[in-house]
């Protein structure tokens, strides 16, 4: 037990005047808000800056109270950032808690601003191991409450098992927006959609359902 964490590993190495610790082999940290097991964790307790190797994270809800709802599982090649900033490289992230997720979004790059927003870089949605769609750049509030941009994930009679997501993507004017639709049901296949909103008042949808895979 260390300022609130508890740290299990092979060995531990560090200084407790500097209280920079590395950790290695079989790593585990627990934190209020987030558990982190990795090959390698070096933590700088006074600046709260950590950096892990092959390390596979689960963080809590109380990351960002009423916005993330569900725990967000994140593996990442390298991890590295504080409390107010996490960078990530080869990372797949995902709140879907079984073993063989439903959806997984993949990122060469990463960038966790916890209360604030998650953007990703060079990104592949991967439904039931599929890969449905890539994006050069997806941003994700994470202090909107009213939007939903995190992935859904459900059953119902009709569409079977889905995923339903939506992504926000730059406009060149602060009054426009536009928000893209993916979904996958293993009844009724996938489906693209979209809202687009020009000024204050005037907002469109379009979609297409049902369409083949492949």
């Amino acid at each position: 037990h260390y300022r609130g964490y508890q740290a299990f590993a092979d060995e531990v190495e560090g200084n407790k005047d500097t209280e920079v610790f590395t950790f290695t082999g079989h790593v585990k940290i627990i934190g209020r808000t987030a558990t982190i097991v990795g090959s390698s964790v070096l933590v700088e307790f006074k600046t709260n800056f950590f950096r892990a190797y092959d390390s596979d994270a689960d963080i809590l809800p109380a990351i960002s109270p009423g916005y993330l709802l569900n725990d967000m599982y994140v593996k990442a090649k390298v991890s590295e950032g504080t409390r107010r900033e996490v960078f990530s490289r080869d990372s797949t992230a995902t709140t879907c808690n079984y073993q063989e997720p439903h959806y997984e979004i993949l990122a060469a790059r990463s960038d966790i601003r916890p209360y604030r927003r998650a953007i990703f870089r060079d990104v592949d949605l991967m439904i039931l191991h599929r890969k449905i769609l890539h994006l050069p750049f997806l941003s994700i509030p994470l202090n909107q409450p009213n939007y939903n941009y995190i992935p859904k994930v459900g059953q119902s009679q009709v569409e079977g098992y889905y995923v339903k997501s939506r992504y926000g993507i730059p406009m060149r004017r602060d009054v426009d927006s536009f928000d893209a639709r993916v979904d996958y049901m293993t009844k009724l296949g996938s489906g693209l959609g979209g809202d687009y909103r020009y000024g204050l008042k005037h907002q469109n949808y379009f979609g297409l359902y049902g369409l083949p895979e492949g």
